[in-house]
This record gives C-alpha cells, sequence and structure tokens, in this order.
C-alpha cells in the first residue's frame, strides 16, 4: 500500500491471508506450467499430486518418485486430469529445475528469469508459455525489477491479460494514490495559461472530487440536461415531488429551453435550489436500496396484494401471507423497510384480514413508487455533491456523507468507462456526453494541449488499476476493493476499503455473512484499520492503531455504534482495540501532549463512519 509504513502494510497482509478468491480453488486448463508434490503413486501410471493447496489425483506421461517435487504441465482437465512432466528431475530446492524449464519454455536463463520463476514457484501460482513469455518481456523493459516482477505475479495470479496496459495500471495503483495523482493533475492543470474546455470541465471535476468549492450551479445543470434531451432529472424531481405529476417531458424541456434563451431570473415549475435539496434529502431517506430481484419482487406482491383485496375469495389474503412468508426476498425487504412498515406488516401476518392489509398496502404503494432507478439515484447524487446546500445538508450525518461521496466516485470516476463506450457504439451516441472523470482525462490526452500530459495519463493507469482489481468473485463468495480519494473524506490519504462476502441463494452479496476491512491514514490517528466481521448479523470489531488516545476515542464511539447497528438489525457482540506496537515495548495509556481528555470527542476524531 502506498504510503503505509512496513509494520501496517505487514498488518494488512495478515488480515487478508487466504483472502483473495483466486487462491482457493485451482481452476486448471490445458497448458498451464505449475509445480507439484507427488504424495501417493497408483498403478497405470496415476498419482495423487499436490497442485496448490489441492490434493488431485492425475494421469502421468512418466515414472515419478514418491514425496519429490517436479514441474508439470497441464494437458487435458476432463475426466482425469492429465500432466506432463517438463523436467525429468525433482525439484526439491528452489534452484534445481529452473534452467530445465526456462529452457522449455524458450527463455534465457538469466538472473532476473530465474527469480521470477522462482516467485511463482514459491506462491504456487498456475502459468502458460505465452503468458510467461509475455511476462518476462515486459520485465527485460523496467528498471525497478522488484516491484515490475511483484505486479506481474499478481496478473499471473488473478488471470489478467498480461499485456502493457494492464500492466501500467497495475503499475500505477502500487507506486502511487488517487489522492497524490489528483493533486498532481490539478497542479499541471493550475500552471497552464489557455485551457481548452474539457481541461477547464477536468479541472472542476477533479476540484468536486477533492471537495474544494467549485460554486456549482445546480439550476443550469438541470438546464443542460433538459436541453440535451435528457429524461432523468425531469423523472427524479417528479419523483421528488418538485413538479406535477402530469407534466409531460416536452413541456419540461420547452420550459427550459425558453429560460436559458431569455435569462429569466425564476427558475421553470418554481425549482428553488433550497427546496430542491431538502426534497431530495426527504427522498434520499425513504430509499430501501433494493436489489433488481428484491424490487421486481416486491412489485410483484402489491399487484398480488390488490388482486386479493379486489377477489371475492377470502382465502387469497391467507395464500399471500404463505407466500410471503416462504419468499427470502421478501423476508429480506422485510428488515429494510422503516419500524413504522414493519410494524403494519407485522399486524397483517398475525391477523391476514383485508382491512389490515390495506392498512398494510397503501403506504407500502406509496414507498415503492419513491424508490430511484440507478439513473435517477446518479442524478439525485450528483446534485447533492454539487450544491453546496447539499454538502451541509450530508455532511451532517457521517453514515450519509460517506455513502453519498462513495456514490459519487463510483458514479463519475469512469469505472464503467468501457462499457458506456460499447453502448454508446451500439446506440451510435457520442460517448463525451457520458460525463465521467476517465472519459474526460482521455478527451484532454487526446487533445494533446497540455505542456504536462504525462500526469493526465498516469491519472488514466490509476483508474485502469483500480478498476481491474475491484471485483472477484466465484460460485460462492464476492470480494468488492474499494480504493477512494481522501479529499472527499476530509482525508490527507486514500480511503481503502475491502467487503468480503458470501453470496445467498439469489447469488447477491450476503449481508448476514461478511467480513469489511477499512483502511485508513488519519490525520491526528495515524494508520487506522478497521476489521469487522459479520456472523448471523453479529458484529466483531477490531480497530488496530498505534496511538494511546485512540482506546480512549472508541469506548466514547461505542454506544453510538452500538444504537447505529440496532438500527440496521445488527447486533454488536464485540469491540476491541489493539495496537500494532510490540509487546514487549510498553503501551502509554496517558494522554499524550497534544491531547486532552476535557476536548470535545470531534476535535481527536479524524473521520467518522
Amino acid at each position: 500500500m502506498v504510503g503505509t509504513n512496513q509494520i501496517s502494510s505487514e498488518l494488512v497482509t495478515s488480515l487478508h491471508k487466504g483472502a483473495p478468491l483466486a487462491d482457493r480453488q485451482l481452476q486448471l486448463k490445458p497448458g498451464q506450467i505449475l509445480s507439484g508434490k507427488v504424495l501417493e503413486l497408483y498403478p497405470n501410471q496415476r498419482a495423487s499430486i499436490l497442485l496448490g493447496n489441492q490434493q488431485l489425483t492425475a494421469q502421468l506421461q512418466a515414472p515419478l518418485n514418491l514425496h519429490e517435487n517436479y514441474w508439470f504441465q497441464v494437458q487435458s482437465v476432463d475426466k482425469l486430469l492429465r500432466l506432463k512432466v517438463i523436467a525429468d528431475k525433482a525439484t526439491n530446492k528452489r534452484t534445481q529445475g529452473i534452467d530445465v524449464l526456462l529452457k522449455s519454455i524458450g527463455l534465457k536463463n538469466n538472473k532476473n528469469n530465474a527469480a521470477f520463476l522462482m516467485e511463482l514457484f514459491d506462491e504456487k501460482i498456475p502459468f502458460d508459455k505465452e503468458n510467461i513469455k509475455d511476462a518476462v518481456h515486459l520485465l527485460e523493459k523496467q528498471s525497478n525489477k522488484k516491484m515490475a516482477q511483484s505486479t506481474l505475479i499478481e496478473m499471473i495470479k488473478h488471470k489478467l491479460p498480461i499485456t502493457q496496459s494492464v500492466f501500467n495500471a497495475l503499475l500505477m495503483k502500487s507506486s502511487t494514490s488517487l489522492t497524490e495523482q489528483i493533486s498532481t493533475v490539478l497542479s499541471a492543470l493550475s500552471n497552464e495559461n489557455d485551457l481548452t474546455s474539457a481541461a477547464l470541465q477536468l479541472r472542476q471535476q477533479l476540484q468536486l472530487i477533492n471537495n474544494e468549492n467549485t460554486n456549482h450551479n445546480i439550476i443550469e445543470t438541470i438546464a443542460s440536461s433538459a436541453a440535451k434531451g435528457e429524461t432523468s432529472f425531469f423523472q427524479l424531481l417528479k419523483v421528488a415531488g418538485e413538479i406535477p405529476s402530469s407534466t409531460q417531458f416536452d413541456q419540461w424541456k420547452g420550459s427550459w429551453t425558453n429560460w436559458t434563451n431569455k435569462s429569466d431570473f425564476k427558475p421553470p415549475f418554481g425549482v428553488d435550489e433550497s427546496k430542491l435539496i431538502d426534497a431530495l434529502q426527504q427522498l434520499k431517506m425513504k430509499q430501501l436500496h433494493l436489489s433488481q430481484p428484491e424490487h421486481s419482487q416486491l412489485v410483484k406482491f402489491i399487484n398480488q396484494s390488490e388482486l386479493a383485496l379486489n377477489g371475492a375469495d377470502s382465502m387469497q389474503v391467507n395464500r399471500l401471507k404463505n407466500l410471503f412468508l416462504s419468499t427470502a426476498n421478501l423476508q429480506r425487504i422485510y428488515s429494510k423497510l422503516p419500524s413504522s412498515y414493519q410494524s403494519l406488516l407485522t399486524k397483517w401476518l398475525d391477523e391476514p384480514t383485508k382491512n389490515n392489509l390495506q392498512q398494510m398496502l397503501t403506504p407500502l404503494k406509496q414507498l415503492v413508487d419513491k424508490q430511484l432507478n440507478s439513473e435517477m439515484d446518479k442524478n439525485m447524487t450528483e446534485l447533492l455533491v454539487k450544491s453546496e446546500l447539499g454538502q451541509l445538508q450530508v455532511a451532517k450525518n457521517p453514515r450519509d456523507h460517506f455513502i453519498t461521496q462513495l456514490k459519487h466516485f463510483l458514479y463519475f470516476s469512469g469505472s464503467q468507462y468501457e462499457n458506456d463506450f460499447l453502448t454508446s457504439l451500439m446506440n451510435q451516441k457520442n460517448l463525451n456526453e457520458q460525463n465521467s472523470l476517465k472519459s474526460t482525462l482521455i478527451q484532454v490526452m487526446q487533445e494533446g494541449n497540455l505542456n504536462n500530459t504525462k500526469a493526465i495519463e498516469s491519472l488514466i493507469h490509476l483508474l485502469n488499476g483500480v478498476q481491474l482489481t475491484s471485483v472477484q468473485e466465484n460460485n460462492t463468495m464476492m470480494l468488492v476493493n474499494f480504493q477512494l480519494p481522501g479529499g472527499s473524506f476530509g482525508l490527507t490519504k486514500d480511503l481503502q476499503i475491502s467487503f468480503e462476502s458470501q453470496k445467498d441463494k439469489s447469488n447477491q452479496i450476503n449481508p448476514d455473512y461478511c467480513h469489511i476491512l477499512f483502511y485508513l491514514q488519519l490525520e491526528k490517528l495515524g494508520d487506522t484499520v478497521i476489521d469487522m466481521q459479520i456472523q448471523k448479523r453479529m458484529v466483531t470489531i477490531t480497530v488496530v492503531n498505534d496511538k494511546p488516545q485512540a482506546e480512549q476515542i472508541l469506548s466514547q464511539l461505542k454506544p453510538t455504534l452500538n444504537e447505529g447497528l440496532k438500527q440496521l438489525d445488527y447486533q454488536l457482540s464485540s469491540v476491541q482495540f489493539r495496537s500494532n506496537t510490540p509487546e514487549k515495548k510498553a503501551i502509554d495509556t496517558s494522554p499524550s501532549n497534544n491531547y486532552d481528555k476535557e476536548q470535545p470527542l470531534s476535535r481527536g476524531v479524524d473521520y467518522k463512519i
């Protein structure tokens, strides 16, 4: 990790030990080369081989010695794994067989190539000839062999394409941070005399991500969207109740066009920034954050409820109750509902009458009508972040502030740029309309008008690296990594989050079983790791920090944490504090010179989540 000391890096590594999903199930394919140990020998040249962490039975093409290591190449993976021995002698020592292997692949037997293969051997990572040739070719061109080798190992381990662009992306991710690179680009832009419109847009985007005041006019943002014929802001303001539901889009677009041309003082439809921000905040509080299957299931349940109310068969209501109790998605939805809605549902489940169903259904329908799709949620996030009033409203609640800034970066950084690019080609749209940070960076690069394009290129590589390492998943688990610029949260370094979860029956994240790891570099408290384990909605939290005052702050925050988790239907099991200072070194628990017990809590806290 960039900017972390050795102890902190080792700590994060130890907490993640065994976490990469690629390690958990070895997926072999023909042509791959890997080391293995012979555990048992069977008749007909079959053997039990330890490959990585898995014991497999394989058909061999040559006799082998028991309990010895060999280099194997996968021939086939049908009903029986077939392996070919590459080196004709055992490789019980790390250096044995490397020269033979290099020769069989067609690579020079030199120090760097041998060290690279030995690293793959030690990590038990399978590879194929073409990948290793491409990797060595990239390695030869790098001056910092150690960092380049580490990057290439990760590329092979996670089965990423061995290309120059992927290598540049991951190498940049391991050598700098978003916070540093954004500052570098802003500095480069400030040294330019005449900026193009794309470069000006880039500066605004970066300042917004850095949480700097850029005096955005959200009324003009809405007007610009209407002029382009975009309906998402129109739909958002309808749901928020800021324009009449009977308003047609042509009427909306025409009114904003006239307002822009005539520069009337008052925006059409009485749209006012202060009222709009209040309405969006209220709308945001009503969001249930349902997955698409959950939303579809809830709409289906409401439709079935209306049929039951209008039907003559009284047993329909009972059947509806049984359906609700037996549907996993509806049970999850129940846990996400506000307590007042849960009470109405519980009353109906306890006494499934038409009257109780009607009392429950009316407010539930109103709540569902207030749910936003992803495009409207993106627009709401944009308005809240761009508006100074919106920022002030959001900042009142640390959780709300964190989620809003997280969404803003994910929506507008360009993590979906390549997908948007393909969609724009299919729909014959101009990609420049996709106002993401990455698309603007690429546009500025292509214009070639800046003196320092290296900083722009480096930030593009870094965003690609963050994107490439953001998600890993298999049939049962999902691992999501977030790396966010610290400026959005008032931090001087990047905020990093790893989220690991089991998948439920519908292939969604299971919030009952997950592991969340926060890594923070705080101005007052320094390197801090928050390790959060969730088992059956029981939450165990371990905070690791070397500062004596951190434990005191943690104990003060515990009641707030406990109450917040209760509201989300989680139960706090324990909160532990751990110093990363070696045990033999005494930990001074007395207040430090720059920290006073009597000071307000907020003066000793960098950021609350």
